[in-house]
């Protein structure tokens, strides 16, 4: 069904107002200026026994200057109360009532409810948004699809002053809503499923994993109720294949098993842009690429999603052979919890070369070498090892939190007057336009495919130096004091993350 939203002076179909508990119209005035039209109205009402019951919906046909007008009354209770969602179920409620008009089209006038907390626009949206949603399920599941065509509308026209706005906002809903429908009829469910507590069992049972004979991750699979293949045989059942492993396992991946096995103008995911940015993997011509990329790693997108949360998502799409690539994300997305947070579109391009920025240069890099230096110095300087851990690494957890919550000047805020003097006069001094010069540089390197290959080759020269880094830090004195010390709190054990 088409929804539009336009600024036309028409004659509408249908006039939909609201009348609240005390059975008080807030909008006559729009009806009409004709006394005798209202007080005929007004006795339709009482022998109706309409009373402005939340959701009551009464429906009058009057004739308004030579018109046919069907006026749809709904009980909206205390309109000081009323939410988004209350008019989303509004619309839905209003749904059978257009199927019972034999239009194909209709136009539709909203009255304004004065004390509701809503602007006008989010009102009208979410009595569209409900209308739409509803649509879907009666087009979609009709008993007999041949005998009822005839009664499905297939176009509304809101009679509004500020169309652009609404048409903006009400794209940007459907976007989201056809990720849902898509979610439904992949899964089969009836209409009434929008669950996700039962879409995520119904998904469950119907996804397959695909790993490695020796993988760690298998009894975790099986424990959360996945099936698990080989990557193989996992290929074989999708119609959606998300390439979730290191991105310097994907190519041999994808050469020896995806680009044989997985079906035509199928689906292929990624959770990184490195792979297809930096052309190590050249996809087949048939195929829908996207990426959603949690902003987080994985252990921490599946805590905050048991947790009833979410880490915010990007969604990118590379090539849409279907042209509903998008929806398929957006559903994805969705699902891993990305749409309790936000979902933000970029760019594979613009997503990779981020995402190795930020790690090398602030969030890995950047900060584990600037609390190994300051441990070591305060070390060297003759102060104990246990007072330089807990001032370079432990009261990391505690800044972030607070710049995580409300940003560097909700921090500031939190701190010191000495400590926020400091922050000021001597942080520039560490982080100075040398180290800026060398971000740049880093950052050419990343742009350039130059980080990419280097590390690929690592990995193709059995990552002698890798391993050697990782071996360094791992034997690090603040490692073996950090153990030391968190024994002492056993509340960060309990909450961890990684297990």
């Amino acid at each position: 069904m088409i929804v539009n939203f336009i600024n036309k002076k028409v004659s509408p179909n249908f006039k939909i107002f609201f009348i609240n508990k005390d059975k008080k119209n807030l909008n006559y005035h729009n009806i009409s200026s004709n006394s005798e039209i209202k007080k005929n109205i007004l006795n339709s009402l009482s022998k109706r026994n309409f009373k402005g019951n939340l959701g009551q919906i009464c429906h009058i046909e009057i004739i308004d200057n030579k018109d046919l007008v069907n006026i749809v009354f709904i009980g909206i209770g205390d309109e000081t109360k009323l939410e988004g969602f209350n008019f989303q179920y509004f619309g839905g409620l209003l749904f059978p009532y257009f199927e019972n008009f034999k239009y194909k089209s209709s136009s539709i006038y909203v009255g304004d409810v004065k004390r509701v907390k809503l602007s006008y626009e989010n009102m009208v949206l979410n009595l569209a948004s409900g209308i739409y949603l509803k649509s879907y399920s009666f087009k979609k599941y009709k008993k007999n699809k041949e005998e009822d065509s005839n009664k499905i509308i297939e176009n509304i026209d809101f009679i509004v002053s500020n169309s652009a706005k609404l048409k903006k906002l009400f794209s940007n809903f459907k976007a989201v809503a056809e990720g849902v429908f898509f979610a439904r009829d992949l899964l089969h469910e009836p209409p009434n499923v929008l669950n996700p507590v039962n879409l995520a069992s119904r998904a469950r049972d119907l996804s397959k994993l695909g790993l490695k004979k020796n993988s760690s991750s298998i009894n975790k699979a099986k424990k959360a109720g996945f099936s698990v293949l080989s990557p193989e045989k996992a290929i074989e059942y999708g119609e959606i294949v998300m390439i979730l492993i290191p991105d310097e396992l994907q190519p041999e991946l994808y050469k020896n098993i995806i680009k044989k096995k997985i079906a035509k103008n199928a689906y292929l995911g990624f959770a990184h842009g490195f792979s297809i940015h930096f052309k190590f993997i050249k996809p087949r011509k048939d195929l829908n690429i996207f990426m959603v990329a949690p902003k987080g790693p994985g252990h921490l997108v599946r805590s905050e999603y048991k947790n009833k949360r979410g880490v915010p998502c990007l969604l990118a799409i590379e090539k849409s052979v279907s042209n509903d690539t998008k929806n398929i994300g957006l559903s994805y997305a969705s699902a891993v919890g990305g749409g309790r947070t936000g979902i933000i579109e970029t760019t594979f391009r613009e997503e990779c070369e981020t995402d190795l920025f930020g790690e090398q240069v602030v969030l890995c890099g950047g900060l584990t070498s600037l609390i190994k230096s300051g441990f070591e110095t305060l070390v060297k300087a003759g102060y104990k090892p246990e007072m330089a851990y807990f001032e370079c690494l432990h009261e990391i957890k505690l800044i972030v939190d607070l710049i995580y919550e409300g940003g560097i000047a909700n921090m500031r805020y939190s701190i010191s007057n000495t400590a926020e003097y400091g922050d000021f006069t001597r942080g520039p001094r560490i982080i100075n336009s040398k180290v800026q010069k060398e971000m740049k540089k880093i950052l050419k390197e990343i742009q350039s495919g130059k980080f990419a290959k280097e590390w690929m080759k690592e990995n193709k020269e059995g990552r002698k130096k890798f391993n050697r880094y990782r071996k360094l830090g791992q034997n690090h004195k603040i490692e073996s004091f950090g153990n030391q010390l968190r024994k002492m709190m056993p509340w960060i054990e309990k909450n961890k993350i990684i297990r």
